[in-house]
């Protein structure tokens, strides 16, 4: 309470000062009635919360937001004139401001105050990590501490350094699987050499969540007129949150290996056909090495993919 509590002689300092600029006669006395209360913050589980995060390779930046219900506890109105704040996560500072809301309270009343920033977490592996943990099911926490300015209708009060809400930061959503689609006019199939086909996939990797992270595969599985021809793992591909990566994916048919009918949709494909392929297999969203989640195993890609033609 005493946090909440400005000390009763600035009241007092105020009136005296405001006697003395008025005309003689008027006020004869000025004494303390009551307490002043500084207004106070409280969390709102809701609209507090990481909104996004992206992993090194992908940004290293994280998206938050903290939302808080300012209460009047006087008998009067105030007014909340400016904040001069700093937000830290697990004691680390990672931004500071001021903000000016001029927002009117009457007595017993709330306003909603929200601090949404974004910031860089590139060199700072620790407070990363506790990111990354945050998504395991271990909270964030955070203190938001600052000087508040408000006013009533005849004075302005302004706070010491104070904490004005402290709390636990939790993601908005879990880890997202991509979406993805074979990008056909880019994809192609082709001969290195006489006994070296290749054939080269190139996906559009989309995230639509909050959360970037790295895509990677093991053991994808490239069927080529439903036949199978070639497997082979992809290696981690950044891939931010809310946004679009190209993924590119080399398969090495080996053709001597391959059953007869591998052979024949193989050589369809590398004779200028359009033939068609799908890719499957298991893949995996890595969120900076603390944490790994599986896209769910029912994923396919399917398109037409075709090779240049003597004279392309």
């Amino acid at each position: 309470m005493q946090r909440r509590k400005l000390l009763l002689s600035w009241s007092l300092l105020a009136l005296l000062l405001l006697a003395a600029c008025v005309p003689a006669g008027e006020i004869r006395t000025a004494q303390q009635v009551g307490d002043v209360a500084t207004p106070r913050f409280r969390i709102v589980e809701g609209q507090t919360r990481i909104d996004r995060f992206d992993p090194p390779g992908a940004g290293a930046a994280i998206a938050v937001a903290i939302g808080t219900s300012v209460l009047n506890e006087n008998e009067f109105p105030v007014r909340l004139e400016e904040i001069q704040y700093q937000v830290s996560l697990r004691g680390k500072t990672v931004t500071r401001g001021t903000m000016r809301p001029d927002a009117y309270v009457e007595p017993g009343a709330t306003t909603p105050i929200l601090w949404e920033f974004e910031t860089n977490l590139a060199s700072e592996p620790e407070l990363l990590r506790a990111v990354v943990r945050s998504f395991a099911g271990e909270p964030l926490p955070f203190t938001v501490s600052g000087e508040l300015t408000f006013s009533s209708t005849a004075f302005r009060f302004t706070t010491n350094r104070m904490v004005l809400a402290e709390g636990q930061l939790r993601p908005r959503e879990a880890v997202m699987p991509p979406q993805l689609r074979l990008v056909e006019e880019e994809s192609l199939a082709y001969l290195l050499n006489r006994e070296m086909p290749v054939v080269r996939l190139v996906l559009s990797a989309h995230n639509p969540g909050d959360i970037g992270y790295f895509l990677y595969g093991k053991d994808l599985r490239l069927d080529v007129a439903n036949v199978f021809v070639a497997a082979d793992d992809l290696r981690p591909v950044p891939v931010p949150a809310g946004e679009s990566t190209r993924v590119d994916i080399l398969f090495y048919p080996k053709t001597n290996s391959l059953s007869e009918e591998g052979r024949a949709a193989l050589d369809a494909l590398l004779g200028g056909f359009p033939t068609l392929v799908s890719l499957s297999g298991t893949l995996g969203m890595d969120v900076l090495g603390v944490d790994a989640f599986r896209v769910p195993d029912d994923w396919k890609v399917v398109g037409f993919v075709t090779s240049p033609r003597d004279g392309e």
